[in-house]
């Protein structure tokens, strides 16, 4: 048999897709660089080629199959393909409608939150990781932003770093306001829990949700953020109690 090394292209090609494409892999391959995405790429082939090689050597396969691979007299060729084969059946699997939460969405929902924290923490940037822990632990954070308006909501999805310009935030606002100019001090402007309280006691009244007051900004845009406790705050300020309301 003749060897050729574009005879790796396939179970390389299934590599990368894979890595690329399954949800395993959502929250982390766009965090990587080229190299380390050659490099998964080259170990997802390698998890797939394992098993290539254990089928065709045991005749696990149709052998007529086989055959027509080993026909074209070249080395290798019937376990790349094999092992292409196998990595498009698992990337199937992965968007089975068990797995992407149609039959079971509360175990999509543990698993994607499982590998989104993974990703946060390994990433270790300091701000996504407070935004991560304020959705894990239900805390409010307090954002400020870099023309000095300030929101205090809860976090409704972080994805993403702040090294990349497209990656953005959102959060559910309970107050919001900006700093003065002299000293930087929080003026709340807004409070929305009592418009929420009105809103849930009246819903054929109005035509939008409560989810409807979301707010996305840009990580780019951000100054600086924190977790807030409004019973802290109460204690140095004169603000309405209205911002303590956890009704909502």
């Amino acid at each position: 048999m003749n060897f050729r090394f574009d005879v790796l292209l396939p179970v390389l090609l299934g590599g990368y897709l894979f890595i690329r494409f399954s949800p395993l892999f959502y929250y982390t391959h766009y965090r990587l660089d080229t190299q380390r995405i050659v490099f998964n790429s080259l170990l997802g082939s390698f998890f797939f080629f394992i098993p290539a090689v254990y089928l065709v050597k045991y005749e696990k396969l149709d052998a007529g199959f086989i055959s027509f691979l080993q026909n074209y007299d070249i080395e290798y060729l019937e376990y790349s393909v094999i092992a292409f084969l196998l990595s498009i059946t698992a990337l199937s699997v992965t968007y089975s409608p068990i797995a992407t939460g149609k039959v079971l969405p509360a175990f999509k929902s543990f698993i994607l939150h499982i590998l989104f924290f993974r990703a946060v923490y390994k990433d270790n940037d300091g701000v996504e990781i407070i935004f991560a822990d304020a959705m894990k632990r239900t805390l409010y954070v307090c954002v400020t932003l870099k023309n000095d308006k300030v929101y205090v909501g809860s976090v409704v999805s972080s994805f993403g770093s702040p090294s990349f310009d497209t990656r953005s935030i959102r959060i559910l606002p309970y107050a919001s306001g900006y700093r003065e100019p002299r000293d930087k001090s929080i003026k709340f402007i807004t409070f929305y829990d009592e418009l929420y309280s009105e809103i849930r006691s009246n819903p054929d009244k109005y035509t939008i949700s409560r989810d409807d007051f979301e707010i996305a900004f840009h990580l780019r845009d951000l100054l600086t953020v924190s977790f807030f406790d409004p019973k802290i705050f109460l204690k140095n300020s004169e603000k309405p109690e209205n911002i303590l309301s956890n009704e909502s």
